[in-house]
């Protein structure tokens, strides 16, 4: 009976990492180096706020940000991100959205922008609060919201196997190259595959 057991709950661990590396997430790109420390941008109703953001990477299509909306139902909000004097990418909150951490889709980004400008439009009759970080004494022009950036679309773990080995060969070059990732994950499921089978054979 508890070699039964055992086996179900080898047979359960597999199905969980198969579904776990199927499951489809957007891909994290990276941020504008701003802390949420506290809310530092206010834009009031009917207003717009723009500021530096930074850097875009290619490829982005959404980007969250921690707002504040002081117990109202969102207002309708458009995100815009401008650079060389025109909007390179934006995307809109529709009424009624909830505060916190808010996901903006985004138009895509097909290639990486340098010192884009963030543009946050109020449309509607409640005031809005940012996270970030105050990096000037509590003069406005050096409060910026923190962005965390994603990728267009949504993918699979599995997907980003190429990239995490070229990521691991460069960590560790002195293993096996762009074969380290490999060489380890078989090593891991060797480890494992001995484990199982000590413990099946002292189990009746």
């Amino acid at each position: 009976m508890t070699r039964v057991v055992l086996a179900l709950g080898a047979v359960g661990l597999v199905v969980a990492l198969v579904i776990a590396l199927g499951s489809k997430h957007r891909v994290w790109l990276g941020t504008n180096d701003v802390e949420w420390a506290q809310f530092v941008v206010f834009v009031d109703a009917g207003h717009r706020v723009c500021q530096r953001s930074g850097e875009l990477p290619e490829g982005l299509g959404a980007v969250r940000m921690r707002i504040g909306t002081y117990d109202h139902p969102g207002p309708p909000t458009d995100i815009v991100l401008r650079a060389g004097g025109r909007d390179v990418s934006r995307g809109t909150l529709a009424p009624g959205w909830q505060g916190g951490d808010v996901d903006v889709a985004l138009s895509p980004l097909r290639h990486p922008v340098d010192d884009a400008r963030l543009c946050i439009v109020n449309r509607g009759r409640t005031r809005l609060a940012v996270a970030g970080e105050d990096r000037g004494q509590g003069r406005a022009r050096h409060q910026r919201a923190g962005l965390i950036f994603f990728g267009a679309t949504a993918r699979p773990w599995w997907d980003r196997i190429g990239l995490l080995g070229r990521r691991f060969a460069e960590a560790r070059s002195q293993w096996y190259g762009r074969a380290s990732l490999v060489v380890a994950l078989v090593l891991v499921a060797l480890a494992a595959a001995a484990a199982f089978a000590v413990a099946w054979a002292r189990l009746r």
